[in-house]
């Protein structure tokens, strides 16, 4: 379990229950301001909870997630324990919005308003997705609720996922060649564990996807109740905190070629906020002046700068020289000259 991708394992994903309603921007709270002082000790942890949060917020966009129902463990090698549980709930979101197959039919029945499925995972236990069909459409609409249930749910043989995410969608829109849909996202104890460790997350986030021909749009913002994600691994544990405010925008091309390969599929990332961990003890606020880009052959954006902040206007940067390496600047008193100057591998952050 790749040592904290879990930061924004907090933003991948869909759902909530209508109960939380209140995420809007007027009962939204100031976030929170930096309260760790960067300095030439805390450089390591401080750059890996800022490159994990911005990172792992790409899988909000990724729209070949592992299927409850793939037999592939191709694809599950690829992502940690928790990138697999966002991604399958974010692909079990949006499918219901593009209604796949007939909702008459056996594998979907429907009684009184409601869609209930049941889909077996690949090495066993389910998922059950309950639609509240309010407008009788047979499918996700605005004010629908989904939620979506996973019973000792087991993707591939060693992960095990339990606990249930629940979106009320507040917009849809389904016309040729264009797919948009916006919910309220909340985790509730949803809990997954693998050999390598364990993993939580709890809290809610406003969530839009959209398809604009092949090319996928994801943004999301964190509600007033904030959103804590915690991992446990054989070497390193940590808990961390998105604070309300903090957003997340991705875009997804499958089709875009990387230069001198025919191996198709880009990614871009930018993300802003404040996050907690208990890692680096406090609060930072992370920004991303330089959109991350990723390509599907590559293991590590290509391209991309990450800031942090902390106390007293501190900074840190963290500018992708390749898809190796990383170059990590310290600014801890913000006077505009570096005290730390070193190159590291993504590896080490990631």
């Amino acid at each position: 379990m790749n040592r904290l991708t879990i930061c924004l394992a907090a933003s991948i994903a869909a759902a909530t229950i209508s109960a939380c309603g209140s995420d809007s921007d007027s009962n939204m709270q100031p976030a929170p301001a930096a309260t760790v002082t960067l300095s030439a000790s805390n450089v390591d942890p401080v750059a890996r909870s800022a490159a994990n949060a911005a990172v792992s917020s790409a899988e909000v966009a990724n729209v070949n997630p592992a299927s409850t129902g793939s037999t592939s463990s191709n694809a599950v090698k690829t992502r940690s324990l928790q990138q697999l549980l966002l991604g399958l709930t974010r692909e079990v979101v949006f499918d219901r919005v593009m209604v796949k197959g007939t909702p008459a039919s056996s594998s979907i029945p429907k009684a009184q308003g409601t869609i209930t499925r049941t889909d077996n995972c690949a090495s066993g236990g389910t998922v059950t997705a309950v639609l509240e069909d309010r407008d009788d459409s047979n499918s996700a609409t605005s004010g629908d609720t989904l939620t979506v249930t996973f019973a000792q749910c087991r993707p591939n043989a060693t992960d095990l996922i339990n606990g249930s995410v629940s979106a009320t969608y507040s917009a849809v829109q389904v016309l040729p060649g264009f797919v948009s849909a916006t919910a309220t996202v909340t985790y509730s104890q949803l809990t997954a564990s693998s050999t390598e460790g364990s993993f939580f997350i709890n809290g809610s986030f406003t969530y839009n996807l959209s398809r604009l021909g092949s090319v996928y749009t994801a943004q999301l913002s964190i509600g007033v109740n904030g959103l804590t994600a915690a991992v446990t691994g054989a070497s390193h544990s940590d808990t961390v905190t998105l604070h309300p405010g903090y957003t997340v925008t991705a875009t997804r091309d499958p089709a875009a070629l990387p230069p001198g390969s025919s191996i198709p599929g880009v990614g871009t990332l930018t993300v802003n906020g404040a996050i907690s961990a208990t890692s680096i003890g406090g609060t930072i606020v992370i920004s991303t002046p330089v959109t991350f880009r990723q390509f599907d052959i590559d293991p590590f954006p290509r391209e991309g700068e990450l800031q942090v902040r902390g106390t007293n206007n501190g900074l840190l940067v963290l500018t992708v020289l390749s898809t190796t390496t990383v170059r990590v600047q310290l600014d801890a008193n913000a006077d505009g000259t570096f005290e730390v100057n070193k190159d590291v591998a993504w590896v080490d952050l990631i």
